[in-house]
């Protein structure tokens, strides 16, 4: 028989030795900002290059870590009101939007204003305007409070019909003849599920198919891309209507999804040695915070 003499510091060192988990992270293809988020980005980098302070009316994406990078540049993120107390500044409004009470109040203060608002936005402000002049009755399917839903209300004097589910067709008048638009970063199925809904308890629906195509091809993908991942973390802001959506879209298609909002929440227990894990983020998500949780789990 043989015996084998470790010395304490050894023994130390082999119970602390942890397997690496060799996991294997793939990035979803077309992941991270929409175009109208990087536009409202380069055009905020654009006046910060020039060393100038900018005054956001809002936060310019529905991220945390990119709204720290920028306000390190010198970006303040403000609401309506505090730009009132301000004179001749540079105001960006975001992709998202805003109601024309904005623009007026910008005007009033003399700011230097950059309009940021995502050309897929305004194109749906004008149609919802156009539709509210001619006289026709305007229902949005979107959400309450959202900011790009606040802006399109005020397109049509505030007198559009909000409906935030496909149930909430029963919230409509039968015999009603309505015109239905879709805030843009909605679910398309869902939107096409409350059309359906209207259609059946006999009301005359002009469909306006607005959700923005971007968003509809991220979920279309999305869902092939988390069937076959053995896990799925969806990256986003807490804040973000796309990064809820799409979280739905991965736990519906794979039980192992995660909503996380960067790397320092990721739990090793969570995956096993040599899985596939799948990674998205939603039109707020920098690319930068995809490869970040990429390295980490590389690390693990």
């Amino acid at each position: 028989m043989h015996y084998f003499c470790l010395s304490l510091s050894t023994i130390a060192r082999l119970m602390e030795k942890k397997e690496k988990l060799q996991l294997k992270p793939v990035i979803l293809d077309g992941s991270g900002f929409c175009s109208g988020v990087k536009a409202a980005i380069r055009k905020a980098e654009a006046l910060l290059d020039k060393g100038d302070v900018v005054y956001c009316v809002g936060e310019i994406v529905h991220n945390e870590a990119e709204i720290r990078r920028l306000e390190a540049r010198g970006m303040r993120t403000v609401s309506a009101d505090d730009i009132a107390r301000l004179e001749d500044q540079h105001i960006l409004f975001r992709a998202h939007g805003e109601p024309s009470s904005t623009y007026r109040l910008a005007e009033a203060r003399r700011h230097r204003l950059t309009d940021a608002t995502c050309h897929i936005v305004l194109r749906l402000q004008a149609a919802i305007q156009q539709a509210w002049k001619e006289g026709e009755k305007i229902c949005i399917f979107g959400k309450a409070g959202h900011p790009e839903v606040i802006a399109l209300q005020d397109r049509c004097g505030n007198e559009a019909i909000l409906l935030t589910r496909p149930e909430d067709a029963d919230l409509i008048p039968e015999g009603t003849g309505i015109s239905l638009f879709s805030q843009t970063t909605r679910s398309r199925d869902e939107f096409l599920q409350l059309a359906e809904n209207l259609k059946k308890r006999g009301i005359a629906v002009k469909i306006h198919d607005t959700v923005c195509r971007q968003v509809v091809k991220r979920e279309k993908d999305l869902a092939v891309f988390a069937r076959r991942v053995d896990v799925m973390l969806l990256i986003s802001g807490r804040d973000s209507s796309n990064g809820k959506l799409l979280f739905e879209v991965c736990r519906s298609n794979n039980p192992r999804s995660r909503h996380i909002a960067s790397e320092v929440e990721i739990e090793p227990a969570w995956f096993g040695s040599g899985e596939t894990v799948g990674i998205a983020g939603a039109t707020s998500t920098p690319e930068c915070l995809l490869r970040q949780v990429k390295d980490h789990l590389e690390s693990l």
